[in-house]
C-alpha cells in the first residue's frame, strides 16, 4: 500500500465528516455496473499535482504520465496484464478520491497538492528517466506494458454511490482481506472480508521473527512505556482479541490495551495476522501476508488474473457492492 501520509489525512477527514464510515476494496456479487448512478466532477482537466518528498518539491503532470509512474512503483511489471489494469484503476479511483476530499476542505493547501510521493524512494510514483535507468536495456518492453495497461483503463474508476471510492490495496492478505473498521475504526461497504485464494501461494507469504528478552523489553518499553509489565516475559504480550478473518486486533501488553497494528508498527511486522509465543528466552513472531490487509490483494489480483479473471471482475471481487464508473472526457 503507499501513499501512506494522504490516505491517514484522507481518513482523519472522513471520520470528521461521516459519522460512520464504511470501507480497497457488500453483498453484491458479479461485475461492477457500468452505471454509477451519478457524475463525477472533472477535476483540475487531467492534471496531477504532486508533492515529491524525494526532490522536495512539486510539480504537475498529466494524469496518463502520473498513472504509468506510479504503476511503474506500485505492482510489478511481471504480472499479468488483467493484474496491472486493476491497478491502474485502483490508482486512479484513489487519486479521484483524494482530489474530490480536496476539493471538499477548507485547507488552501488542499488546492496545492493531490498526493505526495518519494521518487527517489520508488514511492508512489518515479518518472520515464527514473524507470528507464533501473531497467536499462528492458526498458522500452517494460514501458510499453505499463503504457498499453494504462491507456487500456484510463477513463474508468471504481466509484460507490457516484463518488470516487477509497480503492486502498495491499501485496497480500492471509488469505482473506480485512474489513476496513478493524484497521481505521472506521467502515465502508465496499471494502470488507473477502476471499483471496491465491495469496497463499505467493512467495513469502510466511515470514518469521524473533527477538531476545532484552530486545522485546527494549521495543515494548520504547512503543508502551506507560505499561506495567511485570517480570514474566509471558505476561508482557498477549493476543486478546482477532477479527473473523485472522487479524489480531487487540493484544494486551501487562496492564494496557493496544490494537495489532501497533504491534506490527512497533515489531516491524509485515502484517497484523500473526501468532506469537515464547521460547525459552526468545519472544517469536509467525506472520502471514504482508500489508493492512484491507482492499485489493495485488498478489491475489495476479493469481485471479492467471485463472482467466478479467480486471472488471477482479475488482468487482475485492471492492465488492462498488461500480465500475466510464469517465466522460
Amino acid at each position: 500500500m503507499k501513499f501512506k501520509l494522504l490516505l491517514a489525512l484522507g481518513l482523519t477527514v472522513l471520520f470528521v465528516l461521516l459519522p460512520l464510515l464504511v470501507l480497497p476494496w457488500q453483498e453484491r456479487g458479479g461485475q461492477p455496473s457500468g452505471d454509477a448512478g451519478g457524475t463525477l466532477p472533472q477535476i483540475q482537466e487531467n492534471q496531477v499535482n504532486l508533492y515529491d518528498e524525494g526532490t522536495g518539491e512539486t510539480t504537475t503532470i498529466p494524469l496518463k504520465e502520473y498513472l504509468r509512474g506510479a504503476l511503474c512503483t506500485e505492482m510489478p511489471h511481471t504480472f499479468h496484464l488483467e493484474a496491472l489494469k486493476a491497478q491502474v484503476v485502483c490508482i486512479h479511483s484513489y487519486l479521484l478520491y483524494c482530489q474530490n476530499m480536496n476539493q471538499n476542505t477548507e485547507n488552501p493547501a488542499s488546492d496545492l497538492v493531490d498526493l505526495t510521493v518519494n521518487s527517489k524512494n520508488w514511492e508512489g510514483y518515479v518518472t520515464e528517466a527514473q524507470a528507464r535507468e533501473r531497467f536499462g536495456d528492458a526498458f522500452q518492453e517494460v514501458w510499453d506494458l505499463l503504457t498499453q495497461a494504462v491507456e487500456a483503463v484510463m477513463d474508468q474508476v471504481v466509484t460507490y454511490e457516484g463518488e470516487p471510492a477509497l480503492t486502498v490495496y495491499c501485496s497480500m492478505s492471509n488469505g482473506r482481506t480485512e474489513e476496513s473498521q478493524n484497521v481505521w475504526e472506521a467502515a465502508l461497504p465496499y471494502l470488507t472480508s473477502v476471499e483471496s485464494p491465491g495469496d497463499p501461494l505467493a512467495q513469502n507469504y510466511e515470514s518469521s521473527v524473533s527477538f531476545t528478552k532484552a530486545e522485546a523489553d527494549a521495543i515494548l518499553q520504547q512503543a508502551f512505556p506507560q505499561a506495567n509489565r511485570g517480570e514474566d516475559p509471558a505476561q508482557w504480550i498477549q493476543v486478546t482479541a482477532r477479527s473473523p478473518a485472522g487479524y489480531v486486533t487487540q493484544v494486551q501488553v501487562g496492564d494496557q490495551t493496544v490494537t495489532g497494528g501497533q504491534i506490527r508498527t512497533a515489531f516491524s511486522l509485515r502484517s497484523t495476522s500473526f501468532l506469537l509465543e515464547w521460547s525459552g528466552e526468545t519472544l517469536q513472531f509467525q506472520v502471514l501476508g504482508y500489508g493492512h490487509g484491507v482492499g485489493m490483494s495485488q498478489y491475489g489480483a495476479e493469481y485471479l488474473a492467471q485463472q482467466g479473471w478479467t480486471y472488471e471482475k477482479i475488482l468487482a471481487h475485492y471492492f465488492q457492492g462498488a461500480t465500475l464508473q466510464d469517465l466522460a472526457r
